[in-house]
């Protein structure tokens, strides 16, 4: 026999010697990710929130980013753009749906007090 076979010290595959092995408390990437750092999603909806002025049928705006890219897309679609056409349908289909106004009956009793109150006001003008 070997002399590997003859030490009964659990080393081998998946087992590390003792000395190599991490030590209770403490980390095996004691520096990790720094805490401010920033992921690609976090910094593409930060530059896509950011606000750049348009000009549409001769008047100014500031929008966000993210709308200018929705209005070209929804643009291009219109003029039959096979490219605009399919990347808004592909955006339209992940969205998730929108849920129906009015769905929830205590919004819909709110809705019809608030009417109320607002009709009273204006017959007793």
């Amino acid at each position: 026999m070997s002399a590997k076979n003859d030490r009964d010290d659990g080393v081998g595959y998946r087992n590390p010697p003792k000395h190599s092995r991490f030590k209770k408390g403490r980390s095996g990437n004691p520096k990790g990710r720094p805490s401010k750092s920033r992921n690609f999603d976090i910094l593409v909806n930060q530059e896509l929130e950011q606000k750049i002025s348009v000009t549409e049928q001769g008047i100014t705006r500031r929008i966000t980013k993210r709308e200018a890219i929705v209005k070209r897309l929804v643009e291009g679609a219109l003029r039959q753009d096979p490219k605009s056409l399919h990347a808004l349908l592909t955006l339209v289909r992940q969205a998730p749906a929108p849920e129906p106004l009015g769905s929830d009956p205590e919004e819909i009793e709110d809705l019809e007090r608030a009417l109320r109150e607002r009709e009273g006001r204006r017959w007793s003008e």
